[in-house]
Order: structure tokens, then C-alpha cells, then sequence
């Protein structure tokens, strides 16, 4: 494999921390002094913040693919000159001429619905684009699942290399009623002129694709079509602006959030489908305007720029907002209220932004390595690899989601519900320190990047089912196989959160954020959830920028965009299990709640009943109890196929304090229960997780007796390849795990043998 150059950089930062100092005795009240002393200190800052288990997907959600990208390139080699982007390519022609089938369209960039149509663009290879504009770094690379050409591609020159990977944009509509998929793509020559179709926003029967121009005179494309006929409308171009990112509609109003000449504005459509190019800017902001939510009245726009944040238009008039109103917007937030590193804070951009039950919901964006190249711009090259390795770990940072109320009034407060209490911060006269948040506050509810230090931006929010969705980009599966690689005797749990984008959802503002998907919403090589709405389900619109993953006949997932459709089962969302009274908190009164359940003394009816089946099993137990003490604890999640139900020291001490509320004989009937609950009824082998993996799995079984028991991992020769278990064990469910660093990729088979009892799975080893 081809080294990713800039890219790689960080992962050895990371996992040299673990293997080097193990993170055991880090001290952030005393300040280091040499480069060694200060290396060894952010190092282990990281460490000691992110060891803890992964989170593991609830997956309460159907999902259903609607529609994917088709490879459209035939790929031979980096600036080979047979290399061909034509859409509609057969794959198999394009083997057969000894090439390799290329997906170049990597993001669903804008997406909007009317009636019964998904309105779309794709950009293409958006990774490399954002490796050659954002860190400058246009060395061509291939691995063995995406290439990188920059200055070797068909379109360089005259096209810059950092723009090498180029390609045209393309539009769709995908009908939800015929379930079809139709591509729209004018012929116009300002398709050419785009990087992507960055955005997308609808009402009434006109929608708009839009995106930056590529042309020297800049601004901003923006293409119209008549979403009842389908009919193109034509396209313009905006040249006073430079960027756009997301539209809103509030009080039957459109508006859009756009870059211009030394800071943003907020525009106004004016216009119709007879003349669907007017707008009027009614929001002047200190930078690029990203995202937009209508709470209380107001719209928010979060920003990029070197003092990203958050800003709040005036109240909005029955008429909506107009010029009139433009020199009215106010700067209510701004990241250096929270990352007291000035570089890190400047580097920081405005991530997805929702109103959700009473608060404004925020989330922050970071292009890894983007902050230690400004670092070294600022403050000069650093002098050695140490000093080098310290300011990579000074300036990197994990999303960060804030919550606020009351803007603009002494009332105003703002929460962090996942951020950092103590970040790095830099300072040219003392060098690096740990120091706290500059609002003084401890997170709510977990770390950075919802506890995964790969989460590197918030990507987009949605309130479907009264429910707030968060969509994230996780960038390890870029890092692929050198993550492990490197990891050597680092504990796995300590970066491996599955590769793949994630998905949380907050039930309420009471609540902490549950995991929906960890791994890319069923496609681990998603590594974003680009862009998301809500209406009769939740639709994603993915980022994956494998361009070289297109064989179907292998058992990994394919690359390019994925359009999908979320929709809510029947019942009670899992992350609400154990919630048993529906006060919005997780504590002894639903434990004692759902005991009393079980034995008769008080029963629980209606939604009760669904929210104390935390296992989601049909039947109201002693499991039951036993996850909504994990929840309790902090120790697990109560929701389908999340519940671990062990009686652990931490949750038999919890249970104690039952006494407080049974009686000493109603404990007791209990506790008998739990002790039979935990006792297997069967012999029983799971499937493996993850699977596929890379390099390690978790095998689970059951013994519902004293057994001798052996548990071995075989090849597809039959071949043993590892003995994971020889011995005799007592009754209960058993975890073990393989680390498979040592194998090579492909198809094994375990099995257990415990007495009469014999089971054999398979599992696939993916590196």
C-alpha cells in the first residue's frame, strides 16, 4: 500500500501515545517543560480521556437503501492515459479490458424532498479534493480502496492538482412511489464549472441545486427545476458569494445561508418558477454562513471562518425577514467561548445546527491536520519530531455538541453535552498546558466526537418522531488497515469504534445521546451522514469516497453515495427503555418500578410496559432490571440487542438500595429471580461481532451447566488456527475475543465444544 502522506501522520500520533506510555499517569495540573516532557504529557491526555469500551449500534431504525452510486470511470493506473469517466460504464466490459471499475461520485451534497421526489446532486471524490485544498497535499496515492490522482488525473492540467479528482457533478430525483431513480443532469456548461452541487433547497414546485463555481470569476451556481413536471427551470449564477451550504424554509419563507467577500450573508428567495433567480439578502454575518435552524421565533446560523460560532437573526416579522433586517443579525456564540487554544478555536468550523424541545442544538466541524498546519503558519515549523508530534496533539480535536437557550439575555446559558472539561492550549512564551474549557464547564453527557476521537464533524441534525437525529463523519476507515497496523499492544477499545459514520439520537433534552448506527448506517466504508431530513421517515444521503471499492463479488460493501430511508418501528424507541415513568431521567425509581412489575405487586400499563422491556424480548424480567442499571451506571445501553444483564459488584451494590423501597422479603423474591434469570437455560454459540473485522472479534456463548469446554477458530483447510478456550467452566454466558492481526484477510470458521454440545459459525477477517 501507497502511504496517505499528511493523513497518516495522526494515527501514529494516536496510537504511539497507547503503546509508548500506555496512558496510566497523566497529570494535568503539573506543567511539562522539555519537548519530551510536553509530548509525553498530551499523549497521555488523549489516552486516559478516550479509554473506555465502544459504543455498539441499538439500531432501533429499519433501514432500506434507496438508491447507490454506479461506477462511471474505467480505471488503469495513476495518470495512465486509458483512465475514462463515462457515465453508464459497464463494469464488466471495463474488466474485461483489464481496468477497474471507478466510482467517482462520493457525496449525496444537497438533498431536498417535494411531495413525492428526492431532489439530489453528487460531487465527486470529495476526499481528495478536500487533501488538496485543505492541507496541500497532492502526492498521488492508491490503496486497495481509493485512488488520489491530483496532478496525474485526466483533468490536471489546466485544472490545479489539488483539484486533480475532478469531475462533472450530476443531479437526480428518485421517486418514492415508482421507487425509481432518474438522472437530471442539464446540459449546461456551469455544471462543468462546479466541484459539487453542495447543496439543495425546495418549496412550492421549485427546487434548487447549488454549489461554488469553479470559474475564475468564483461565485456561487445554482441550478432550478420544476418539481411537478421535472422540467429544468435553467441556472445562474450568484457572483457577489462564494460558498453555500444548506437552505431553510421557515413560516413559508426559503432562505439560505451563503459565503461572500469578507463574510456571509443570509439570502431571501424572491422569486417563482416563472423567474426562480431572485433573491434579496436580508443577514449580514462575520463568515461563511454554513447551516440554519428556526427556534423561537429566530433563524440560527452556525459559520466557518477564524471565529466560527453561532448567530441569531431579529425576531421574524408574519412578512418575513428583508433587507431591512440585514444589519440586525447578532453574534450570540463563538468557538473561542469554549477551546481556549486560539489556533484550535480559529480552526473550528460551524458544524449542524437544530431546534430541539426548548434548546438550539450545536455541533462543531475539524478537517484533520488542518489546525497543525495553521499552527505551523502562526507559529513557525516546529523544531523537531517531538515538538512536531505536541502540536498535532495540541491542535487535533473530536466534534464537540453544545446546547443553548435564552440567546442574547442575561439569561443566555450554554451547555456542552459532549466536549472536553481541560483541552491543550498553546502559548508562544510557555509552550503547551492542559487547562480548562473556557466555560468552565464539565460536558453533560460524555467526550468529544460522542466519546469517539475519530468523529471529526457533525455533519447534519434532524427532528423525526419528535427524536433529534445527529449524523457525524468518522474519518478512521481513511486511516484502513494502518490504523490496526500500528496498533500493536495498544487496547483495541481505546480507537476502534467501528469504521463508519455514526448516528446518535437524543430522546429529550433530559437525555444523553444513544447510538443508532457506529457503522456508517450498514455500510462501514460511509464514512459521513452528509446530509438528512425529516418527513414521513428520516432520508440520508451518505459520503463515501472509496472510489475503488466496486467489486460485487467480494464480500466487502461498495463505495460512492448512498441514498437511504430510516423509518421508526412499531412501539417504543429503544434508547427509551428503562425510562419506566417517562420523567426524562434514568434512576432507582424506574429499577423499583419494574421490580414491583415482576413480582406482582404494582403493574405497569401502557407505554410502561414498552419502556421497561429493555432488552426488547416480549417479556418484563430480571434482564430487564439489569440493563436499566447499566443505563443507571453508565455502564451500557438499554435498548434492543444492547441489554448485557450481569449482575456486576457496581450493579449488586445498586440494587441494594432497593431496601429503601421493598421489603426485606420482596428483595429477597427478587434477587432469587435475577440469580435464575442469569443461569443459561441452553447451550448456546452466537454470531460474531463485529463481522466482518478487523483484526478483532467478540465470540459469545452459553453454558447452562458446569462443562469442559473447547472453542477454536479454523480456516477454510480446516486448519486450526487458534485455541481460544481449553478447560472447564462454570454455568453462564462467556465473552472472548481473537485478534486476528496475524492472519490474513478472508473466510474462518469457529466453533464450540462444552459435553454433547457442538456449533461452528463462520466470520470474515477484513483487512
Amino acid at each position: 500500500m501507497q502511504s496517505k502522506s499528511i493523513v497518516l501522520v495522526s494515527v501514529f500520533v494516536v496510537l504511539l501515545a497507547g503503546i509508548t506510555y500506555g496512558g496510566e499517569n497523566a497529570n494535568s495540573d503539573v506543567m511539562a517543560t522539555g519537548p519530551d516532557e510536553i509530548q509525553k504529557k498530551l499523549k497521555e491526555f488523549w489516552v486516559n480521556t478516550y479509554d473506555m469500551p465502544a459504543a455498539q449500534s441499538s439500531a432501533t431504525l429499519i433501514r432500506e437503501l434507496l438508491a447507490k452510486a454506479s461506477p462511471d470511470e474505467c480505471y488503469f493506473g495513476i495518470g495512465d492515459a486509458r483512465n475514462d469517466f463515462s457515465p453508464g460504464l459497464d463494469p464488466d466490459s471495463c474488466r474485461a479490458e483489464g481496468g477497474v471499475p471507478k466510482v467517482n461520485q462520493a457525496y449525496v451534497w444537497g438533498l431536498a424532498k417535494s411531495g413525492d421526489g428526492l431532489w439530489f446532486g453528487t460531487a465527486p471524490n470529495v476526499n481528495c479534493l478536500v487533501n488538496g485544498g485543505y492541507l496541500a497535499s497532492t502526492e498521488a496515492y492508491e490503496n486497495e480502496f481509493q485512488v488520489c490522482e491530483f496532478g496525474s488525473g485526466p483533468y490536471s492540467p489546466p485544472i490545479p492538482a489539488a483539484a486533480g479528482d475532478w469531475r462533472p457533478a450530476r443531479f437526480f430525483v428518485y421517486n418514492l412511489r415508482d421507487k425509481t431513480l432518474t438522472e437530471k443532469t442539464p446540459l449546461d456548461p456551469k455544471v462543468i464549472q462546479t466541484t459539487g452541487i453542495r447543496s439543495a433547497g425546495t418549496l412550492g414546485n421549485v427546487v434548487f441545486l447549488a454549489g461554488p463555481a469553479m470559474s475564475q470569476e468564483g461565485g456561487i451556481n445554482l441550478f432550478a427545476f420544476n418539481t411537478e413536471t421535472g422540467d429544468y427551470l435553467g441556472s445562474n449564477t450568484l457572483l457577489d458569494y462564494n460558498n453555500i451550504r444548506k437552505w431553510l424554509v421557515a413560516d413559508g419563507i426559503l432562505y439560505t445561508a451563503v459565503g461572500a467577500e469578507g463574510g456571509g450573508a443570509i439570502l431571501r428567495w424572491m422569486g417563482d418558477a416563472n423567474d426562480p433567480f431572485q433573491f434579496e439578502e436580508v443577514g449580514k454575518i462575520d463568515a461563511d454562513g454554513a447551516e440554519l435552524a428556526h427556534h423561537e421565533g429566530r433563524i440560527y446560523v452556525s459559520t466557518w471562518g477564524l471565529e466560527a460560532g453561532i448567530w441569531m437573526s431579529p425576531e421574524i416579522p408574519m412578512s418575513g425577514l428583508t433587507s431591512a433586517d440585514s444589519t440586525s443579525w447578532t453574534k450570540v456564540w463563538k468557538m473561542s467561548d469554549y477551546d481556549p487554544d486560539p489556533v484550535s478555536a480559529a480552526t473550528t468550523g460551524g458544524g449542524a445546527v437544530a431546534s430541539f424541545d426548548g434548546y438550539l442544538y450545536w455541533g462543531t466541524m475539524h478537517v484533520p491536520l488542518f489546525a497543525l498546519r495553521v499552527f505551523t503558519m502562526v507559529y513557525g515549523t516546529p523544531a523537531d519530531s517531538a515538538a512536531y508530534i505536541s502540536a498535532f496533539l495540541g491542535t487535533y480535536r473530536a466534534i464537540s455538541i453544545f446546547r443553548g437557550r435564552n440567546f442574547g439575555t442575561e439569561e443566555q446559558e450554554v451547555d456542552v453535552l459532549y466536549g472536553l472539561a481541560e483541552l491543550p492550549a498553546y502559548d508562544p512564551e510557555t509552550g503547551w498546558d492542559i487547562v480548562p474549557n473556557n466555560l468552565g464547564k464539565e460536558p453533560l453527557y460524555g467526550f468529544s466526537g460522542f466519546n469517539n476521537v475519530f468523529n471529526n464533524y457533525t455533519w447534519t441534525m434532524a427532528v423525526y418522531e419528535n427524536q433529534l437525529f445527529v449524523g457525524t463523519m468518522d474519518w478512521s476507515f481513511l486511516l484502513g488497515e494502518d490504523l490496526l497496523d500500528l496498533a500493536g499492544d495498544l487496547p483495541i477499545d481505546l480507537v476502534w469504534n467501528e469504521f463508519g459514520a455514526d448516528l446518535f439520537r437524543f430522546p429529550s433534552s433530559l437525555s444523553p445521546a444513544f447510538p443508532e448506527f457506529v457503522d456508517g448506517v450498514g455500510n462501514y466504508s460511509n464514512y459521513g451522514v452528509r446530509t438528512m431530513l425529516a418527513d414521513d421517515a428520516l432520508y440520508i444521503g451518505s459520503a463515501n469516497p472509496m472510489n475503488l471499492m466496486t467489486d460485487l463479488t467480494d464480500d466487502r460493501p461498495e463505495g460512492g453515495w448512498e441514498l437511504m430511508r430510516l423509518t421508526k418501528e412499531p412501539g417504543c424507541w429503544g434508547g427509551d427503555r428503562g425510562d419506566v415513568n417517562s420523567d426524562g431521567a434514568f434512576n432507582v425509581l424506574d429499577v423499583v418500578s419494574t421490580v414491583r412489575h415482576i413480582l406482582g405487586i404494582a403493574l405497569l400499563v401502557d407505554d410502561g410496559l414498552c419502556l421497561a422491556d429493555c432488552n426488547d424480548d416480549g417479556a418484563i424480567d430480571a434482564y430487564d432490571v439489569l440493563g436499566i442499571v447499566d443505563v443507571i451506571l453508565g455502564t451500557g445501553a438499554c435498548a434492543p440487542g444492547a441489554c448485557n444483564a450481569k449482575l456486576t459488584p457496581a450493579a449488586l451494590e445498586f440494587l441494594k438500595t432497593l431496601d429503601s423501597y421493598l421489603s426485606a422479603e420482596d428483595y429477597d423474591r427478587f434477587m432469587v429471580l435475577v440469580k435464575e434469570a442469569l443461569t443459561p437455560a441452553e447451550y448456546r454459540l452466537a454470531q460474531n461481532y463485529p463481522n466482518p473485522f478487523n483484526p478483532v472479534t467478540t465470540i459469545e456463548y452459553s453454558l447452562p451447566k458446569t462443562s469442559k469446554v473447547k472453542a477454536e477458530v479454523f480456516n477454510v483447510l480446516g486448519q486450526i488456527v487458534k485455541v481460544l478456550v481449553d478447560g472447564e467452566q462454570e454455568p453462564g454466558n462467556y465473552k472472548v475475543r481473537w485478534d486476528g492481526k496475524d492472519a490474513a484477510s478472508g473466510v474462518y470458521f469457529y466453533r464450540i465444544d462444552a459435553d454433547n454440545f457442538s456449533a461452528t459459525k463462520r466470520m470474515v477477517l477484513m483487512k
